[in-house]
């Protein structure tokens, strides 16, 4: 296998199509489409819907669950979201401004999944990138992004699942701890 440096990587797919099978979404956003598009819809329920987000004009799949939207992510526009994945613009400012639209239009137990947080070793790299004191981080704004949420919404937790022992894109699952708290157990 070959590390595909733009795409969700094997493993990160089986983690997101787990994630899916495991919550049973109803309604599903993305931003970016790609082969996220197709294993998140591989996934999903027969009666449960994804809308996808991209500026670019190439989705790659069709199918009657899916509604794809030519626009950029913040012209976000949906509600009742039960499950958002988040890997488009990489842009720290612009992934605060959707995150803004978006808390306020998702499902108490909804989970948002931000792709692209994880950081390299400097070893692991030899083409570009962006250099940190310690190290290599693949997408700084997104990281960043992450860390943002955990410090201006505390009700949201997070969990991020990563290593630095081989090349990982990184993916953070984050969840309102209001639902964590107030679902009873008998």
């Amino acid at each position: 296998m070959s590390l595909l440096l733009g795409p969700i990587q094997d493993d990160d797919a089986l983690l997101l199509g787990a994630l899916i099978r495991m919550t049973m979404p109803k309604k599903c956003v993305e931003f970016g489409v790609g082969r996220s598009t197709v294993v998140i819809l591989e996934a999903l329920t027969a009666d449960a819907q994804l809308i996808s987000y991209d500026v670019d004009n190439k989705c790659p799949v069709a199918d009657h669950r899916l509604t794809f939207k030519v626009k950029s992510q913040l012209e976000y526009e949906e509600s009742d979201i039960d499950f958002a994945f988040i890997d488009a613009s990489h842009d720290f400012e612009m992934n605060k401004a959707l995150f803004l639209k978006l808390k306020n239009t998702l499902t108490k137990e909804a989970l948002v999944v931000v792709h692209d947080t994880g950081l390299w070793k400097e070893a692991f790299v030899n083409t570009g990138g962006h250099m940190t004191i310690d190290g290599y981080a693949h997408q700084i704004g997104e990281r960043r992004f992450v860390n943002w949420i955990k410090n201006e919404f505390p009700l949201f937790q997070s969990i991020h699942l990563h290593t630095m022992r081989k090349i990982r894109h990184g993916i953070t699952i984050l969840q309102s701890y209001n639902y964590l708290v107030t679902v009873k157990c008998d």
